[in-house]
Protein backbone atom coordinates (compact mmCIF):
# COMPACT_ATOMS: atom_id res chain seq x y z
CA UNK A 1 0.00 0.00 0.00
CA UNK A 2 1.08 3.60 -0.53
CA UNK A 3 1.37 6.05 2.37
CA UNK A 4 -0.75 8.75 0.76
CA UNK A 5 -3.72 6.55 -0.01
CA UNK A 6 -3.67 3.93 2.73
CA UNK A 7 -6.64 5.52 4.51
CA UNK A 8 -8.99 4.75 1.64
CA UNK A 9 -7.28 1.78 0.07
CA UNK A 10 -7.23 -0.51 3.11
CA UNK A 11 -11.01 -0.57 3.65
CA UNK A 12 -11.92 0.03 0.02
CA UNK A 13 -9.76 -2.89 -1.09
CA UNK A 14 -11.49 -5.22 1.36
CA UNK A 15 -14.96 -3.93 0.43
CA UNK A 16 -14.26 -4.47 -3.27
CA UNK A 17 -13.24 -8.09 -2.70
CA UNK A 18 -15.98 -9.12 -0.26
CA UNK A 19 -17.87 -10.88 -3.03
CA UNK A 20 -14.95 -13.34 -3.38
CA UNK A 21 -15.25 -14.52 0.23
CA UNK A 22 -16.93 -17.66 1.48
CA UNK A 23 -19.48 -17.48 4.28
CA UNK A 24 -16.84 -18.21 6.96
CA UNK A 25 -14.32 -15.77 5.46
CA UNK A 26 -17.00 -13.11 5.25
CA UNK A 27 -17.85 -13.65 8.91
CA UNK A 28 -14.17 -13.16 9.81
CA UNK A 29 -13.98 -10.10 7.55
CA UNK A 30 -17.02 -8.40 9.04
CA UNK A 31 -15.98 -9.18 12.62
CA UNK A 32 -12.56 -7.67 12.00
CA UNK A 33 -13.92 -4.60 10.20
CA UNK A 34 -16.38 -4.03 13.05
CA UNK A 35 -13.48 -3.66 15.49
CA UNK A 36 -10.10 -3.10 13.83
CA UNK A 37 -8.46 -2.47 17.20
CA UNK A 38 -8.75 -6.21 17.92
CA UNK A 39 -6.18 -6.88 15.19
CA UNK A 40 -3.80 -4.47 16.87
CA UNK A 41 -4.36 -5.71 20.42
CA UNK A 42 -4.78 -9.47 20.10
CA UNK A 43 -2.57 -12.30 18.90
CA UNK A 44 -3.71 -14.26 15.87
CA UNK A 45 -4.98 -17.08 18.10
CA UNK A 46 -6.77 -14.71 20.51
CA UNK A 47 -8.36 -12.84 17.60
CA UNK A 48 -9.61 -16.12 16.16
CA UNK A 49 -11.20 -17.06 19.49
CA UNK A 50 -12.62 -13.57 20.12
CA UNK A 51 -14.43 -13.32 16.77
CA UNK A 52 -15.39 -17.00 16.61
CA UNK A 53 -13.62 -17.75 13.33
CA UNK A 54 -10.96 -20.32 12.66
CA UNK A 55 -7.42 -19.19 11.99
CA UNK A 56 -7.69 -20.86 8.58
CA UNK A 57 -10.75 -18.73 7.69
CA UNK A 58 -8.98 -15.55 8.79
CA UNK A 59 -5.87 -16.50 6.82
CA UNK A 60 -7.88 -17.27 3.66
CA UNK A 61 -9.70 -13.94 4.09
CA UNK A 62 -6.35 -12.10 4.33
CA UNK A 63 -5.04 -13.79 1.20
CA UNK A 64 -8.22 -13.23 -0.83
CA UNK A 65 -8.11 -9.49 -0.14
CA UNK A 66 -4.53 -9.33 -1.40
CA UNK A 67 -2.15 -9.91 1.48
CA UNK A 68 0.51 -12.62 1.66
CA UNK A 69 -0.80 -13.68 5.05
CA UNK A 70 -2.09 -12.51 8.39
CA UNK A 71 1.11 -10.67 9.40
CA UNK A 72 1.04 -8.43 6.34
CA UNK A 73 -2.71 -7.83 6.79
CA UNK A 74 -2.13 -6.99 10.48
CA UNK A 75 0.68 -4.58 9.62
CA UNK A 76 -1.50 -2.71 7.10
CA UNK A 77 -4.46 -2.72 9.48
CA UNK A 78 -2.35 -1.17 12.25
CA UNK A 79 -1.03 1.47 9.80
CA UNK A 80 -4.60 2.27 8.80
CA UNK A 81 -5.79 2.61 12.42
CA UNK A 82 -2.77 4.78 13.26
CA UNK A 83 -3.45 7.00 10.24
CA UNK A 84 -7.03 7.50 11.51
CA UNK A 85 -5.67 8.41 14.94
CA UNK A 86 -3.35 10.98 13.34
CA UNK A 87 -6.24 12.51 11.40
CA UNK A 88 -8.33 12.58 14.57
CA UNK A 89 -5.53 14.34 16.49
CA UNK A 90 -5.21 16.95 13.72
CA UNK A 91 -8.97 17.57 13.77
CA UNK A 92 -8.90 17.86 17.57
CA UNK A 93 -6.14 20.44 17.30
CA UNK A 94 -8.13 22.36 14.66
CA UNK A 95 -11.24 22.22 16.84
CA UNK A 96 -9.33 23.55 19.85
CA UNK A 97 -7.96 26.39 17.72
CA UNK A 98 -11.48 27.22 16.53
CA UNK A 99 -12.79 27.21 20.11
CA UNK A 100 -10.05 29.62 21.14
CA UNK A 101 -10.91 31.92 18.22
CA UNK A 102 -14.60 31.92 19.14
CA UNK A 103 -13.74 32.56 22.78
CA UNK A 104 -11.57 35.53 21.79
CA UNK A 105 -14.34 36.93 19.58
CA UNK A 106 -16.85 36.48 22.40
CA UNK A 107 -14.56 38.31 24.82
CA UNK A 108 -14.13 41.16 22.34
CA UNK A 109 -17.89 41.44 21.79
CA UNK A 110 -18.52 41.46 25.55
CA UNK A 111 -15.94 44.22 26.02
CA UNK A 112 -17.62 46.25 23.27
CA UNK A 113 -21.03 45.68 24.85
CA UNK A 114 -19.73 46.90 28.20
CA UNK A 115 -18.41 50.05 26.50
CA UNK A 116 -21.74 50.60 24.75
CA UNK A 117 -23.69 50.09 27.96
CA UNK A 118 -21.31 52.33 29.90
CA UNK A 119 -21.72 55.01 27.23
CA UNK A 120 -25.51 54.77 27.23
CA UNK A 121 -26.45 55.62 30.80
CA UNK A 122 -29.42 57.72 31.94
CA UNK A 123 -28.76 61.27 30.92
CA UNK A 124 -26.87 60.31 27.76
CA UNK A 125 -28.69 60.91 24.45
CA UNK A 126 -28.58 57.23 23.40
CA UNK A 127 -30.10 55.94 26.64
CA UNK A 128 -33.75 56.18 25.54
CA UNK A 129 -33.03 54.53 22.19
CA UNK A 130 -31.31 51.57 23.91
CA UNK A 131 -34.12 51.22 26.47
CA UNK A 132 -36.77 51.19 23.73
CA UNK A 133 -34.82 48.60 21.78
CA UNK A 134 -34.41 46.35 24.84
CA UNK A 135 -38.11 46.63 25.76
CA UNK A 136 -39.16 45.89 22.17
CA UNK A 137 -36.91 42.82 22.13
CA UNK A 138 -38.25 41.59 25.52
CA UNK A 139 -41.83 42.11 24.39
CA UNK A 140 -41.20 40.24 21.13
CA UNK A 141 -39.61 37.29 22.99
CA UNK A 142 -42.39 37.14 25.58
CA UNK A 143 -44.96 36.75 22.80
CA UNK A 144 -43.19 33.67 21.39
Amino acid sequence: MFDGVIEMDFIKNIQLKKNLLTKNELKACESILDDLILVQELSFTDLSEKIGSTKASILRFCKKVGYTGYNEFRFECIRYVNSLNNISEEKSSDTLTDIRKVSNIYSSVMELMEKVIDGVLPGNPGHNILNKSIKKHELKNSCL
